[in-house]
């Protein structure tokens, strides 16, 4: 039996191409909202004609934000059709970038055609969003240790509410 509402919610591929830590997925919840992520997704696909620096690599990190203003949604879908639509909010662009604060995952691939990452969290071990009156914000940031061209980021988040 689950213990709450299961849903995915993808980026999508997000152009990064600055050497500095980029938002590529956020969300809100309000102070009667929360969710829990069990697993998150992270890659770096071929993209279009992307050039991708010899040794290097990406770190990907999820922390709590604040000051971030979403524009663009990104409707997490659900894992039974008969349930609720979620409701926390999830952004691929916004007005104001989210800033970063307490980190709470992070892990570092090659920065190459193809790495990619997946990690589930163990039970008792999710990540925690909003609820309790927070209004939290998350976001997923990526952080290239060189500069490239036309190289696209994604990343992918389970949770529950």
């Amino acid at each position: 039996m689950a213990q709450g509402r299961g849903y995915t919610v993808t980026s999508g591929l997000i152009a990064v191409t600055s050497g500095s830590q980029t938002p590529i997925l956020f969300a809100t919840a309000a102070s009667t909202v929360s969710a829990d992520a069990l697993a998150l997704r992270i890659s770096c696909p071929s993209g279009s004609s992307p050039t991708f620096p010899a040794n290097s690599s990406v770190k990907f990190t999820l922390a709590l934000t604040t000051s971030g203003v979403g524009t663009t949604a990104a409707t997490p879908g659900k894992a039974n059709r008969l349930d609720i639509a979620a409701n926390s909010l999830w952004y691929t662009t916004w007005s104001t970038p989210p800033t970063i604060g307490q980190i709470l995952w992070e892990h570092s691939v090659s920065f190459s055609a193809g790495a990619n990452w997946g990690e589930v969290f163990p039970s008792g071990l999710e990540r925690r969003l909003g609820g309790t009156g927070s209004a939290d914000q998350w976001a997923l940031f990526v952080l290239p240790s060189a500069t490239s061209t036309a190289t696209d980021f994604e990343a992918g988040i389970d949770f529950i509410e």
